[in-house]
């Protein structure tokens, strides 16, 4: 992080010899604005083999719009850069762009920073609509996150208790539990509707 980037943390105050101090769990820096920003951006590496020249090549041809084109690899080749490099560039001005925003979408439902790292890395740039779509599969997917707290975000977006996707993703879960965790192959049906019933 350099003087002047905006960025979005997550973590909490404390003190350190009379001093005020913040320890951050997560640090995710905002997509820049303006064409310097984004000059600025590209040439502190933020993405691998982008430096200066390609930096100087995106604003000279699409001076103050080039905020706009560039999640857009098709665009980005139009100012003579090569498909590979552009492609590089949109996934990591969509990471740069959406992530904060995302972290206080994750945040205010109640995750820690930990497990919103984990739901980014498995979600991407479309956390938001897979998870109001079926926050279920959040306990087959992200590491770490159980049924419940899934089930709780589901509650939250007003998904009905007697969801065909809320009874699979309480099978899967019984099923996971006991071929990962207790060393069983299988279970009978009766044993796995018993105890997804009880995850209700």
């Amino acid at each position: 992080v350099e003087p002047e980037d905006m960025i979005t943390g997550r973590g909490h105050w404390g003190s350190h010899k009379g001093w005020r101090t913040f320890k951050a769990e997560l640090v995710l820096q905002h997509a820049p604005e303006t064409k310097n920003g984004i000059v600025t951006w590209l040439k502190s590496r933020a993405v691998l083999g982008v430096g200066h020249r390609t930096a100087l090549k995106l604003v000279a041809h699409f001076g103050d719009e080039a905020k706009d084109v560039m999640d857009q690899p098709d665009r980005l080749v139009e100012a003579g850069i090569d498909r590979q490099k552009a492609e590089a560039i949109a996934e990591a001005w969509v990471k740069n762009a959406m992530q904060p925003e995302l972290v206080v979408f994750l945040g205010d439902l109640g995750l820690g920073a930990g497990m919103i790292r984990r739901v980014l890395e498995a979600y991407g740039s479309t956390v938001r609509v897979q998870i109001k779509e079926n926050p279920w599969r959040m306990a087959e997917r992200v590491r770490g996150m159980a049924f419940k707290t899934a089930d709780d975000i589901a509650k939250r977006f007003g998904h009905p208790a007697d969801s065909p996707k809320r009874i699979c993703a309480a099978m899967r879960s019984v099923l996971f539990t006991a071929t990962q965790t207790d060393g069983h192959c299988g279970l009978p049906v009766e044993i796995m509707i018993e105890k997804a019933a009880r995850l209700a």
